[in-house]
């Protein structure tokens, strides 16, 4: 097993098995570094939504998790975490050659957790996918799952 702290550490992509209910056996792979972020107050959180000729698609296209004064970046698919920091806040935008269209909401503000202390975040299994859980010190959750390659969220 690796521990949190081995997750933190490693650049490289982990694989973890996990096993289902119904005895299933799902991999998914970690790729790049997990942030060290329990115990840090949340500045923010933004969720970039994925609209497809104006039909909300993915509502949790990748997330965003301002700590301090840095940006971390989390997105997830096919059964892969992936983790990177990114330089600025983010911003909305249209690609219209594809007939997209990509939204920033503020998923904290929204949520009520901008100013709370992280406890955790920490992959999860999920049917047919992967999640993220993100759980804070007074006890609220947001739950970020990746089923059939559609990104949601849970409160």
């Amino acid at each position: 097993p690796v521990s949190r702290e081995g997750l933190r550490k490693s650049a490289q992509p982990l694989t973890f098995t996990l096993c289902f209910v119904n005895m299933a056996l799902v991999e998914f792979e970690i790729h790049g570094q997990w942030p060290s972020v329990d115990g840090k107050v949340l500045d923010a959180l933004l969720c970039q939504e994925y609209y497809y000729g104006g039909v909300l698609a993915e509502p949790a296209n990748v997330v965003y998790f301002k700590i301090g004064s840095v940006w971390h970046r989390l997105a997830l698919d096919c059964g892969a975490i992936f983790w990177r920091t990114a330089e600025a806040e983010p911003e909305a935008f249209v690609a219209q050659e594809i007939k997209a269209e990509y939204k920033i909401i503020d998923l904290g503000r929204k949520c009520g957790v901008v100013g709370s202390e992280i406890k955790a975040i920490e992959p999860m299994s999920v049917r047919r996918g992967v999640g993220v859980s993100v759980s804070f010190s007074d006890g609220r959750k947001i739950i970020f799952i990746n089923q059939d390659d559609v990104t949601t969220y849970e409160t």
